[in-house]
C-alpha cells in the first residue's frame, strides 16, 4: 500500500525528524537524530520485499565533548575486589577485599563458577 509521511521534533537538543514514502512495494525515507556530542547523524535507506533494509549512515557536524574537570577524574576504587583465590581454593575471596562484598569473578578454565 503506497504511502507518504513525515514528521519533525524539536525540544530543548532532543531534534529528530523522519520522512518516508512508498509505491507500494519499495519504501524510501531518511531520518535525522541530534547526537550528545553535537553531531548530527543521518540515515537514508531504502527496504523492499527482495532485498531487505539497506542504510547509508553519515553525521553532520563534529563532536564536541566537555572539558576535563578541574584535577582530572581520579584513578577509582582502590581495590579491583579480587585477592588471588581464598583459603578455600576456589578462587573466590571470601568478600574482604571485594568493594562490592559479592564474588569475584574467575574464569571456569581458572575453576570459578557460581558458589552457592
Amino acid at each position: 500500500m503506497p504511502f507518504d509521511f513525515s514528521y519533525q521534533v524539536a525540544e530543548d537538543g532532543n531534534d529528530y525528524s523522519h520522512n518516508a514514502i512508498s509505491d507500494g512495494d519499495i519504501t524510501r525515507g531518511e531520518y535525522r537524530v541530534a547526537l550528545p556530542d553535537g553531531r548530527t547523524q543521518i540515515v537514508k535507506y531504502t527496504a523492499d520485499w527482495k532485498n531487505g533494509f539497506n542504510a547509508e549512515v553519515t553525521y553532520e557536524g563534529e563532536a564536541r565533548y566537555p572539558d576535563a574537570p578541574a584535577g582530572g577524574y581520579g584513578s577509582g576504587p582502590a581495590s579491583n575486589g579480587y585477592d588471588g583465590g581464598s583459603s578455600s581454593g576456589n578462587g573466590y575471596n571470601g568478600g574482604s577485599g571485594s568493594a562490592g562484598g559479592g564474588q569475584a569473578y574467575v574464569p571456569p578454565s581458572l575453576g570459578g563458577g557460581y558458589q552457592y
